[in-house]
């Protein structure tokens, strides 16, 4: 049988009565056309069969560059992070999609106000001919030193797992915070035959990802006649962890819960293996690797909420390309995506990890 011959713009053009340059606009969302004529060129075209020559178009286009700026502390967090912006960087490289990475010396040695320098950010993005950035939010006084430089440069900026009131940021994909400290408060309650008395664990009150998670969590410990006892800043430091969950035991030992909501979550499990009877204390932790399974496995976690965080690696950078590639010349011009991107928390149990 012979093949059906490929619709070209030439037919579309003929069906219509235009010109080859109207279809051409309207197909590529450039200028110079109205929307209603448009919407009924593309409708007429899916209706043809028409397909969109994506080799072709490819070699006319120039690379996009999307930078990616990334801490090189706490690796729990960000390397299911960054296999997600890898992974869908890989599926765009045949568009000629290139991630460039900027890693962010963030140690014990080095200051957030160290670890940042304007002047080297500038010369990367230039260098480089950076398109867009996704920015990988982390330690809050490091948030606020990139957000200075950031808001200044003319580039896309998308705030990747930080929170939401970034407002100079095209986009903010994030953790849906509240509903993270609800889900860890409900299934506290769910699975107490006591009155809740938890202490809450986290990374700093000044994130607000951190703070979101914590008020929503106490908020509804609170409303269901729980109480919260303790609400310890570690800065996801692992000693300083370890140390608070020693004075919490050692001032409320009849703590009967414990949310962690950042990833620092081995210190504390081990200070409990060590010295809390078994049973004593629920605790509900953060995200999933390997030294928590094994605290899962042996029952001194009950539960974990993964962030989802190589979904939100995923979609920031899915993002900054239909942004790149629809407010320039392959789309649809004036196209922005949502302001913020809230992305669910998941409940591990111990069967998910078996």
């Amino acid at each position: 049988m012979q093949n059906q011959k490929r619709v070209s713009v030439k037919d579309i053009a003929a069906r219509l009565h235009v010109s080859l340059s109207t279809v051409h606009k309207a197909l590529t969302g450039k200028p110079g056309i109205g929307e209603a004529r448009r919407q009924e060129i593309i409708k007429i075209a899916e209706e043809m069969g028409y397909s969109v020559n994506t080799a072709g178009q490819t070699l006319s286009r120039k690379s996009i560059n999307i930078g990616v700026m990334i801490p090189s502390l706490w690796q729990e967090y960000f390397i299911d992070l960054k296999r997600g912006i890898d992974s869908r960087l890989l599926e765009l490289d045949e568009f000629k999609v290139n991630g460039l990475y900027y890693t962010i010396p963030l140690s014990s040695s080095p200051t957030p106000e160290e670890s940042l320098n304007k002047n080297d950010i500038l010369n990367w993005i230039w260098d480089n001919k950076i398109d867009a950035i996704l920015y990988c939010a982390s330690h809050y006084a490091l948030n606020n030193i990139a957000s200075d430089i950031l808001s200044d440069i003319k580039i896309p900026v998308f705030w990747v797992g930080g929170g939401t009131d970034i407002p100079f940021c095209v986009s903010n994909i994030t953790l849906d915070a509240p509903l993270t400290g609800k889900l860890a408060a409900d299934f506290l309650l769910c699975t107490s035959s006591e009155s809740i008395k938890a202490a809450v664990f986290t990374g700093s009150m000044k994130t607000n990802v951190h703070k979101s998670k914590t008020e929503a969590f106490c908020e509804r410990i609170r409303q269901n006649g729980g109480k919260v006892v303790e609400i310890y800043e570690t800065e996801d430091d692992p000693e300083k962890a370890y140390e608070k969950m020693k004075e919490l035991y050692c001032v409320h030992n009849d703590v009967n819960a414990v949310y962690i909501s950042t990833s620092t979550s081995e210190p504390i499990c081990r200070f409990i293996e060590e010295f809390v009877p078994k049973g004593r204390i629920t605790v509900i932790a953060t995200d999933i690797f390997d030294s928590l399974s094994e605290y899962i496995k042996k029952d001194i976690v009950k539960a974990t909420i993964s962030q989802n965080q190589e979904e939100v690696g995923k979609l920031a950078a899915s993002y900054a390309y239909e942004y790149i590639n629809k407010t320039h010349s392959y789309g649809h011009a004036g196209w922005k995506p949502e302001h913020v991107l809230l992305i669910k928390p998941t409940l591990l149990l111990k069967a998910n990890i078996e």
